[in-house]
């Protein structure tokens, strides 16, 4: 018989629930909880058994199995019918102030397990036994983890914040650098906000902004080299608080730009919507967004 659901505030609930199965899962500062998706009552709870603080990335579920990493420096991997720990993996990063460490979800794939810890690093561990397999010497080290953590193409690809803001690509089973994009940084680290990156038939598409100009851009890179196919200027004017939404489909790319008030001085700028070519960025038509 379930537990009820225990009353918890949205400051104690570090991410969305998880769902698989018959179970919903999700955690907070201190323990994992798995849900009866039918009831809502606490099937089990889980609490981390060295007290560290549980990071808000939401944990990751493969094969009955939840991984879940924690700010003391460990991941966990967790039985998902029954809570039982079947193995605690040390990945580093303590003795560094992780209190605003973005939150960054375990990636489980090719039967290993991508992450970050405290001090920025790139980690992978066996998911069989949590055994490490590399931990990424990005150059110069870290002072703050990414809050995207890409796996494409045998490549697993991290928007660096500060210090150097670069994009890093590293082979996804060796762990070492296949390239650096120095030429553009991250957008996320000049505005604070979230973009996603995507992938489409090996093209990695994201926001950056220009090292030069300041700039920011819709930039295509090849996954393997990191080399640019293309970029779009968003906004001429050196000003960082454009916002834009975009997706791949079927060839093309789609991009809602929204231009800042200040950038214009006479009118409030108009939201467009944008076609390009994914093979070369070429404009296929732009229209005014629908009021």
């Amino acid at each position: 018989r379930t537990a009820p659901y225990p009353t918890l505030t949205c400051a104690q609930r570090e991410n969305a629930p998880l769902t698989g199965g018959s179970q919903a899962y999700f955690t907070t500062p201190d323990s994992v909880y798995a849900l009866d998706a039918a009831s809502g009552g606490v099937s089990w709870r889980c609490q981390n058994p060295l007290g560290g603080v549980v990071t808000g990335g939401a944990p990751a579920l493969v094969a009955g199995v939840l991984y879940v990493e924690s700010r003391d420096g460990y991941v966990y991997a967790i039985r998902a019918d029954n809570a039982a720990i079947l193995w605690r993996a040390d990945v580093g990063g303590r003795g560094v102030d992780t209190t605003q460490k973005p939150s960054v979800a375990p990636i489980v794939a090719d039967g290993l397990v991508f992450g970050v810890n405290g001090a920025g690093r790139v980690y992978a561990l066996r998911a069989s036994d949590g055994a490490r397999a590399w931990s990424g010497a990005i150059a110069p080290p870290l002072a703050s983890p990414a809050q995207t953590l890409l796996l494409a193409d045998g490549a697993v690809i991290y928007p660096a914040l500060f210090p150097n803001y670069e994009m890093t690509a590293l082979d996804e089973r060796t762990g070492r650098t296949l390239w650096q994009s120095p030429d553009h940084y991250n957008f996320e680290a000049f505005t604070n906000r979230y973009v996603p990156m995507m992938v489409a038939q090996g093209v990695l598409y994201d926001e950056e902004v220009s090292a030069q100009t300041r700039n920011p851009y819709l930039v295509a890179r090849g996954i393997t080299d990191g080399t640019i196919r293309w970029r779009y200027l968003l906004l001429a004017t050196g000003k960082l608080a454009v916002v834009s939404d975009f997706t791949v489909a079927n060839g093309v790319v789609y991009l809602e730009q929204r231009q800042p008030a200040e950038a214009s001085a006479t009118s409030q700028p108009t939201p467009r919507l944008v076609a390009l070519r994914a093979r070369d960025g070429a404009t296929l038509w732009s229209a005014p967004a629908p009021s």
